[in-house]
């Protein structure tokens, strides 16, 4: 937790009274898991404890100055830790948490009383009677799993990625034809500052 610093919990969730903000927090479902993202981009010092019943966050961000930032969330039920991955980006955390059976759940939080914070994603929600996901934010998301860590093993930046670099191309080695080409180049070069010189001789 954050020290002494005095803390108390409201509609279940953990809130710090004079030096923590409360982050924005997205959050969707399947029958299967719970994806829960965390809108704060380029976390230091971050610290995640996912456990079955809760899930606790605290991190710096902002610029110049950054600000701390703390919350924990108690769920309506309960989850797996273990199946479970999260990723940081250069703009929010996300998290694939695996609910510990299967079902819908009416809520996120143990608490039924609205919060300000707390805002579906609609880019991955499901209802339960859709048959199949939808396309568009979940084929993002997809694709970020085989970059998703435990939470258990990563380090302080350790899954840190950023999402600006994702679609740059890789750099391919020179062939052996482009380095024909550059020495040609090069030497057209040469004779071409050699020519003044040889008419000036002439003369």
């Amino acid at each position: 937790m954050s020290g002494d610093q005095p803390t108390t919990y409201v509609l279940g969730v953990l809130v710090n009274f004079f030096f923590s903000l409360t982050p924005s927090v997205l959050w969707a479902q399947r029958k299967d898991a719970l994806y829960v993202t965390i809108s704060l981009g380029d976390v230091k010092d971050k610290k995640l404890d996912l456990k079955e019943g809760s899930l606790y966050f605290r991190g710096k961000s902002g610029t110049p100055k950054s600000s701390e930032y703390e919350i924990q969330i108690e769920f309506y039920g309960q989850v797996d830790p273990e199946g479970s991955r999260q990723l940081s980006t250069d703009r929010e955390i996300v998290m694939y948490i695996k609910k510990k059976e299967m079902g819908f759940w009416p809520r996120l939080l143990s608490s039924s009383k609205k919060v300000t914070w707390l805002k579906v994603d609609f880019n991955r929600w499901a209802d339960e009677n859709d048959s199949e996901p939808e396309a568009g934010g979940m084929d993002n998301f997809n694709s970020m799993l085989s970059q998703m860590s435990n939470f258990n093993d990563y380090g302080a930046d350790d899954a840190d990625i950023d999402s600006d670099d994702d679609d740059l191309p890789d750099l391919e080695p020179p062939t052996k034809a482009t380095e024909e080409s550059a020495e040609d180049v090069n030497g057209k070069a040469e004779e071409e500052e050699q020519q003044p010189v040889a008419q000036e001789a002439s003369a």
